[in-house]
């Protein structure tokens, strides 16, 4: 069957089991052994906006799945990259004497760019140097994506390339220096701080209906809602140049495991069942999706019932065997789709 063997090409290399929690990357030092003493003394000023300093692992949806932080702190990092680094360069230009510098920390954090089959792991740092009367804006970004849980080892990776990218720009800012420890008291808050933006931005926010939430998840385009108000939960019906999916999401369920990384399931509106097919299993995130391109029911004829219906419940093999979703505003969520897929899914075929 086409259904099987979609599933198993996409399911072997989505389904690693992961686990919510908070986690610490150890930072490998940089220090150079040759160095008998540092040329330059950097002195960190951290004017990250609240958001900015956060780092955090998503699930499908936003869904918060721990929070990251540094050993050592980015701040200590930062002077201790920043102080090897233009030591050297303070050496290869014959310079012996002690130099002072302000690096004001704008950003520095890792987030992930998250779908239901992988993370796009985003790491980016914002410095900005000063020099006696000069300043210098520094940026280092660089993204790794995973089929697989975002571990230590990726997130470790990103930050260090991100830094390897403020480190070679560190030419311009060696020429300069200050031959006294810099006294700006001033200093934050001449230091005007980038805008409030997250580190990594998931998804483009579309609009919201009632409880519904329209978002555009890579060129998809997405309505979710709460499942349960008590639990961490989401469903979720998006539309492709394919077709529709649902994806329906609850750190509280407890999923099969299954070869195929598929179960079969059945959706049923206000009680009459729509459909039966094989859903995805995303065990990392205790998540399972609908692919309705892939059964014999069209889309207009599914998206007819959605709309209509009062209840949807897809039952399955897992615990606690079935999910409702309240289909309440579903028709004022058609008008943000369509104005999403305008932009997005330029020349698609909607089914409504």
């Amino acid at each position: 069957m086409r259904t099987i063997k979609y599933f198993l090409a996409i399911g072997l290399i989505g389904m690693q089991v992961g686990c919510a929690s908070n986690i610490v990357i150890k930072m490998p030092q940089t220090t150079d052994k040759a160095q008998t003493e540092l040329l330059a003394d950097v002195k960190v000023m951290d004017l990250r906006q609240p958001g900015l300093a956060a780092s955090q692992r998503e699930a499908a949806f936003g869904v918060p799945m721990g929070t990251i932080e540094f050993d050592p702190p980015a701040a200590q990092l930062i002077k201790q990259e920043l102080e090897t680094e233009l030591t050297k360069l303070l050496t290869e230009k014959g310079i012996r004497s002690k130099r002072y510098y302000v690096a004001d920390l704008m950003e520095f954090g890792v987030n992930t760019d998250t779908t239901p089959l992988y993370w796009d792991v985003i790491g980016r740092i914002h410095l900005r140097v000063k020099e006696g009367e000069n300043q210098h804006d520094l940026f280092g970004t660089h993204t790794i994506r995973t089929y697989v849980w975002p571990g230590e080892e990726i997130i470790q990776k990103v930050i260090s390339e991100s830094m390897k990218q403020i480190i070679s720009g560190l030419k311009p800012v060696s020429a300069g220096g200050m031959d006294k420890p810099f006294a700006d008291k001033s200093a934050s808050a001449a230091s005007k701080p980038t805008a409030n933006r997250k580190v990594a931005q998931p998804r483009s926010f579309v609009g919201e209906a009632g409880e519904w939430k329209i978002s555009v998840i890579d060129g998809q385009c997405q309505a979710s809602k709460q499942l349960e108000p008590s639990s961490p939960s989401q469903f979720a019906i998006g539309i492709t140049r394919k077709g529709t999916y649902l994806t329906l999401q609850n750190v509280r369920w407890t999923l099969p495991s299954t070869p195929t990384n598929t179960m079969p399931v059945k959706v049923s509106f206000d009680s009459s069942v729509a459909l039966r097919t094989e859903a995805l299993l995303i065990g990392q995130i205790r998540a399972f999706q609908v692919f309705v391109w892939l059964t014999k029911m069209p889309d207009k004829a599914f998206w007819k019932q959605f709309l209509s219906a009062r209840l949807m419940s897809v039952t399955g093999n897992f615990k606690p065997g079935h999910a409702d979703v309240e289909l309440k505003d579903t028709a004022e969520i058609v008008p943000l789709l369509k104005d999403c897929a305008q932009r997005y899914l330029s020349g698609a075929e909607l089914p409504f």
